[in-house]
């Protein structure tokens, strides 16, 4: 048996992630990507079968586990192997060879050069993945080593590959859609925020996955003085439409398809909301939705909801994924802004 081979084009280790393989590598794992530096190697179909994971998650875990294997067809070959009594094996071979258990070493030095070039983080300083350096615990990270370093670095991750059949055989193991670049603007009593990301969809199983290019709040104060005078004030509307102003070059910058923009209560009750309507039509080109209370609530519903999903994702995974989903809105790490969860669901 023979493991596919490498790509035609070697993977450029600076080169920055691209948001359609953070979207593939999503529908890979059933779960949202994150802490994902770059593609560290890439199935001869293409997709990324090996991601390189930043050292610690975004929500501030620390993650030993720098080169993460993602491609479900690979992943229950190696699974097979383990279930052999490969590893007891080899962690015997270890340990009666000594130019192998030189060797292994070796990898596992390696394998924390790389990941401390990422960022350290004392936390989990010294540990690799996989067992190493003096055991065999887990191959699948063996051969993600194997597969990023290339051959050589590490000896057990490349038997294991030596092992393995094609994987790649059967073609791409998910299809994902071409990316819908969306750009949504929540306007509310207090503040307006943006948010632009790539949405992209699973055509066998029409999952969408939403991929962040950028989000922003400003806060405003639409609302001042509206309960006192039934009308928004020639200040609160300046301030938000420079708000706008301001989003409306950052949409234009990174070339969002579709537009959409969303108003809540001040707006709503204002005797001259169409003077507020008619300024954001004129600065963004899109009319503005104001929305009912019904409708705010049902959109607030979707948002929570669409996280708390994502939260038990997240909860059924073990802690020690790379691709953890996004904490909700109520966990969020203390200084962090919370999620706008109309601007969430305004796609979705």
């Amino acid at each position: 048996m023979t493991a596919a081979p490498d790509p035609p084009d070697p993977v450029d280790p600076d080169a920055p992630v691209d948001p359609a393989d953070v979207v593939a590598v999503s529908a890979q794992l059933g779960r949202p990507a994150r802490g994902v530096h770059r593609v560290a190697h890439r199935c001869r179909c293409g997709l990324p079968d090996v991601v390189e994971t930043e050292p610690r998650l975004p929500d501030g875990t620390p993650f030993p586990t720098t080169f993460y294997l993602t491609c479900p067809r690979l992943a229950a070959e190696i699974g097979r192997l383990e279930a052999s009594g490969l590893m007891r094996e080899w962690t015997e071979r270890l340990a009666a060879d000594p130019d192998l258990a030189a060797g292994y070493r070796r990898a596992h030095e390696h394998y924390l050069a790389a990941r401390e070039r990422l960022g350290h983080v004392p936390e989990i300083a010294g540990i690799s993945a996989g067992g190493m350096p003096d055991r065999v615990k887990c191959l699948h990270s063996l051969v993600g080593h194997a597969l990023a370093a290339g051959p050589g670095v590490n000896p057990l991750g490349d038997e294991a590959l030596a092992l393995l059949p094609d994987w790649a055989a059967g073609g791409r193991c998910v299809e994902v859609g071409p990316p819908v670049r969306v750009a949504a603007v929540d306007c509310g009593t207090n503040s307006i925020r943006l948010l632009v990301a790539d949405i992209t969809t699973e055509p066998a199983t029409g999952t969408r996955h939403l991929h962040e290019l950028d989000r922003r709040l400003e806060i405003v104060r639409l609302g001042e003085g509206v309960d006192r005078t039934g009308r928004l004030s020639e200040q609160a509307l300046a301030r938000t439409f420079a708000a706008c102003e301001r989003y409306a070059e950052r949409i234009r910058e990174l070339g969002a398809d579709q537009v959409r923009f969303v108003a809540t209560s001040a707006s709503r009750d204002a005797d001259n909301r169409a003077e507020f309507v008619t300024g954001i039509r004129e600065i963004l080109g899109v009319e503005p939705e104001v929305i009912t209370g019904a409708e705010e609530a049902d959109l607030s519903f979707a948002g929570a909801t669409r996280e708390l999903a994502v939260a038990g994702s997240r909860r059924r995974t073990s802690s020690s994924t790379s691709a953890a989903a996004p904490p909700s809105s109520s966990s969020a790490a203390p200084g962090r802004r919370r999620r706008s969860r109309s601007t969430w669901a305004a796609y979705d």
